[in-house]
């Protein structure tokens, strides 16, 4: 069965250059045809080592987030990303571009991450080529991703670039990175695998305790019942050490 990983970002930061760079160091060992990304929602299956990987792109992601007035397109969205949620995502590569983190890179991680916070997150900054160390801007800029409660499990420095008279600089740079991203995918979903195996084990040895039933049993629950029936709560961070549980939606 394909592993499912869903590929986010907002626009023009390199989320199609970043699945064709997977796609040319797979067996595919190819560019995929451009027809592939123009789908409402894109969803691109590579094979490499005789394992699958379905890489979905969902296309209007970007706009909603900015968008200040179609609040039933938002909500039609939220419900296609709480579908993907019981589908089981396997991994999310969050694309971004080297530079400024800007408020809608940190909106729509809110948003993924309050729908799936326990899913492993893989953040690929693209256009480091400049970097002697294309990973240096990734070790020297971590820091900005944590103050702003952006938490991942990697943070990649690479570059996507292709054609063009740079074409003989950027096809190495390509080839490096996207190696470097398949080995963090393959390291990422196996050491989620071990959890998820261990997780199983625990939940047959140890005896289930009764809560009171006034209190949730777990109160990152994405939907509230037990809150006000006028005005009920949708869509938590995940409690962290240094945050609290953030609401991003309520009706």
């Amino acid at each position: 069965m394909a592993k499912q990983i869903l590929v986010v970002g907002i626009n023009t930061v390199g989320k199609t250059s970043v699945i064709q760079g997977l796609a040319e160091e797979s067996n595919t060992n190819k560019p995929l045809n451009e027809d592939v990304f123009h789908q409402p929602e894109n969803r691109i299956l590579l094979e490499r080592e005789k394992h699958q990987y379905c890489f979905i792109e969902m296309a209007g992601l970007a706009e909603a987030i900015k968008s200040k007035e179609d609040e039933d397109y938002k909500v039609n969205l939220l419900y296609s990303l709480l579908e993907f949620k019981k589908c089981q995502i396997d991994l999310i590569i969050f694309v971004t571009r080297s530079g400024t983190i800007h408020s809608n890179d940190r909106d729509m991680y809110v948003l993924i991450a309050s729908i799936m916070p326990d899913t492993p997150k893989i953040c690929v900054v693209t256009g480091c080529e400049n970097e002697f160390d294309m990973n240096q801007w990734a070790k020297a800029n971590e820091a900005h991703f944590t103050r702003n409660n952006m938490v991942f499990q990697q943070i990649l420095g690479t570059c996507f670039g292709r054609g063009g008279r740079f074409e003989k600089v950027f096809g190495p740079l390509r080839k490096e990175s996207s190696i470097h991203l398949w080995n963090c995918i393959n390291s990422l979903l196996d050491d989620n695998a071990a959890s998820s195996d261990i997780k199983s084990i625990e939940a047959t040895t140890t005896p289930v305790t009764k809560t009171d039933p006034q209190t949730p049993a777990n109160s990152n629950n994405i939907y509230n019942e037990n809150s006000n029936p006028k005005k009920r709560s949708f869509f938590y961070f995940k409690k962290t050490p240094s945050s609290v549980a953030q609401q991003v939606k309520t009706e």
